[in-house]
């Protein structure tokens, strides 16, 4: 029995309106390789004094059987002080696909902003993110 996936999605760079659809004819069982987007979650607390998020991808490539292809790889932030980062290898997959990216890839990393200050950084060393100071509110 043969089902089609979408193997990739072509959109104008400007409107993002899907110019074209490519499909793959899968067979229920046998692994194929696919890309599989990233969707991030939750916020970092190393953001939240300062620091930078830096997501080096936006897909993984993954070997599954058709039946086990997750329509995202959701990747949660809460837990991500500055310094920090997620590689590849530390990925669950619930055993029902591998990636086929380099496992010691780094997707995401909070990086020390170029002009993070003295109380942020003194938070940082200690560990206790939640006593920086509070971001200003902005007015409009």
């Amino acid at each position: 029995d043969n089902k089609l996936v979408v193997y990739k999605i072509d959109r104008d760079a400007i409107s993002q309106e899907i110019m074209h659809v490519d499909f793959m004819r899968v067979q229920e069982g046998k692994p194929i390789k696919i890309e599989v987007p990233i969707k991030l979650v939750g916020n970092a607390p190393g953001i939240k004094i300062g620091g930078v998020l830096i997501q080096k991808l936006t897909s993984l490539r993954v070997y599954s059987a058709p039946e086990n292809i997750p329509a995202k790889i959701v990747i949660d932030l809460s837990e991500l002080n500055v310094g920090d980062f997620i590689k590849v290898k530390t990925l669950d997959t619930g055993g029902k696909y591998s990636f086929l990216t380099n496992a010691d890839e780094t997707l995401i990393r909070v990086a020390p902003a170029r002009k993070m200050t003295d109380t942020q950084l003194d938070a940082l060393a200690e560990g206790d993110a939640g006593s920086a100071p509070a971001e200003e509110k902005k007015e409009g």
